[in-house]
């Protein structure tokens, strides 16, 4: 048997230990089973995770986490610094020489035989298995150094794997999208379409002139009645929203961002005490959904009246929108009022402002004249 450095820390007068180690051949000291299947003191293991975790290491994942389908991005170096948690037993023993410690490891095919199933991970299997010998990614150079850190468990009992194994799960939170999104801009880690449009929302949040100043989450920070980034860019996108104010070209950051303000100052004047204000349905996140779902339309009948994309040229069309559909009568809350009752659902949101849409063009929409509204 190897013997291997381990550096003891107490919690409770319960000892653990640092180990670093090469996980090919942790795991092959590991008795696991096949993907999905039940275990006692862990959930069943994806496969598809651990072959992402093995891309990941072998250098086939983009820093945004992406497989490499687009080339020109960042390629991760594989990094993995955070500790598995593993529990031993049997033949892989803490021995002590001289006030040190020391982690009893077999090196001979039969002693590996042997000591299957001494190991048991109660944190991080994924990321041990994804170095199994059936799982690792052919790019991975099986004779480059790859050392990881593990936290050392010796003899638990059932009832402390499975407190461990709890904490080390339910009880963590994982990262807000909108941090990884933000870090991922500094780090100029998204597309050059990706950053402008993530600048626009961050202008669309900090700009006094914006509607919407305050109203977003940039960071992960708290904000009440907020909008958080992801959502709003989501939205500007899937509505084609960008699309629209872009005609495919670059987006123009202080163009577009005055052309949107526009149009949002322009709901607020022909809906105030309705739109942006977080306790009515168009000051929240599905009445944003809906006012941009409606850009497009909106955007295409300016076309059709050549005009620009200014307050006073939007607010006679919302003003038809008020009178004609969004009256009073239809925010008021009722059980059979089903159009109210769309803005529940993201996909029953959209189809309204579709439906909506519809009628404004057949209002207003009379040829097919070329003008662009947003240039």
């Amino acid at each position: 048997m190897k013997k291997v450095k381990v550096i003891p820390f107490i919690q409770k007068e319960k000892t653990f230990f640092l180990l670093s180690y090469d996980p090919r051949e942790i795991i092959k000291l590991v008795e696991f089973p096949e993907a999905g299947k039940v275990q006692d003191t862990q959930r069943p293991w994806d496969l598809s995770r651990v072959k992402e975790i093995s891309q990941y290491v072998a250098g086939l994942i983009n820093l945004d986490l992406s497989k490499m389908k687009d080339r020109s991005k960042r390629k991760a170096k594989g990094f993995i610094p955070n500790c598995p948690i593993l529990n031993i037993h049997g033949n892989v023993k803490i021995i002590e020489e001289n006030d040190e410690y020391f982690i009893l490891l077999p090196e001979t095919i039969d002693d590996i035989s042997s000591s299957k199933g001494n190991v048991e991970i109660l944190d991080g299997q994924h990321r041990l298995i994804s170095f199994d010998s059936d799982q690792l990614n052919e790019n991975f150079k099986s004779h480059e150094l790859f050392q990881m850190g593990y936290v050392i468990c010796n003899d638990l009992t059932q009832d402390e794997k499975t407190e461990i194994f709890i904490f080390s799960n339910e009880k963590q939170k994982t990262v807000d999208k909108n941090v990884l999104r933000q870090l991922m801009r500094w780090l100029h880690l998204l597309s050059d379409n990706e950053e402008d449009l993530y600048d626009l929302v961050v202008k669309l949040n900090k700009d006094t002139y914006s509607p919407l100043k305050g109203r977003i989450s940039v960071g992960g920070e708290k904000v009440k009645h907020s909008f958080k980034i992801l959502q709003v860019i989501k939205i500007l996108e899937k509505s084609k929203t960008i699309t629209t104010l872009t005609n495919q070209k670059k987006l123009k950051l202080e163009k577009h961002f005055k052309v949107l303000c526009n149009y949002l100052k322009a709901w607020e004047h022909v809906f105030p005490g309705k739109f942006n204000h977080p306790s009515h349905t168009l000051g929240k996140i599905s009445g944003l959904r809906y006012v941009m779902y409606l850009f497009p339309t909106i955007s295409e009948i300016l076309k059709d009246q050549r005009k620009k994309t200014t307050v006073q040229n939007l607010e006679p069309i919302l003003s038809t929108l008020r009178n004609s559909i969004l009256t009073d009568k239809f925010f008021e809350s009722s059980e059979n009022n089903t159009d109210l009752l769309a803005f529940r659902g993201e996909t029953s949101t959209i189809n309204l402002s579709e439906k909506h849409g519809g009628i404004l063009k057949s209002i207003y929409i009379n040829s097919n004249d070329e003008f662009d509204p947003n240039n």
